[in-house]
């Protein structure tokens, strides 16, 4: 949970946003942890996108496993067949 580039799982992913107001989760679904260079790019996104000020809306990036988290993805009307989505 203290991950740059978490990941989203039935335990962890409430804490880490969809149960946090004022967040937009953005998430890769994949089916291993994204590269580094992935991560980095993903990060200096959620950076450019982040306010410069204390209001506003706040991005929140991390990974899900489609290999383990199928609930969780159909819930999410996602396609794990298609990695990276």
């Amino acid at each position: 949970m203290t991950e740059r580039f978490p990941e989203y799982t039935k335990e962890s992913a409430e804490a880490l946003c969809f149960n946090v107001d004022g967040d937009l989760c953005i998430l890769i679904i994949n089916k291993e942890k994204p590269s580094d260079e992935i991560q980095n790019i993903m990060f200096s996104i959620q950076n450019w996108l982040s306010p410069k000020i204390s209001r506003g809306m706040k991005y929140k990036f991390g990974w899900m496993n489609s290999s383990i988290q199928n609930a969780m993805i159909t819930a999410l009307g996602l396609n794990k067949e298609k990695d990276p989505n």
